[in-house]
């Protein structure tokens, strides 16, 4: 069984690399890297996993800190699990 390591949130951009393996999207991709990478060795080992909130699909975009990028964004706010 697997063990949650962290509790995070992601933008659209990170939910797609991460559920989809698709960057195509991301309209600044060397910013997007360069903060993937920056926050790589503040989140846990493990794998990523998106849940989409029961009102992601809703017209909720808001401005948060994504967890998985370190960027500051406009975007629906989805739950990143880390599992190890």
């Amino acid at each position: 069984m697997a063990d949650i390591a962290g509790n995070f949130h992601c933008c659209d951009d990170c939910a797609c690399a991460i559920a989809n393996d698709d960057t195509s999207g991301i309209k600044d991709y060397r910013n997007w890297v360069a903060g993937v990478e920056a926050t790589r060795g503040e989140l846990p080992d493990g794998a990523p996993y998106i849940n989409c909130p029961e009102d992601c699909y809703e017209d909720n975009a808001q401005e948060f800190m994504c967890d998985w990028c370190s960027r500051n964004v406009y975007s629906h706010k989805f739950d990143l699990v880390i599992l190890n």
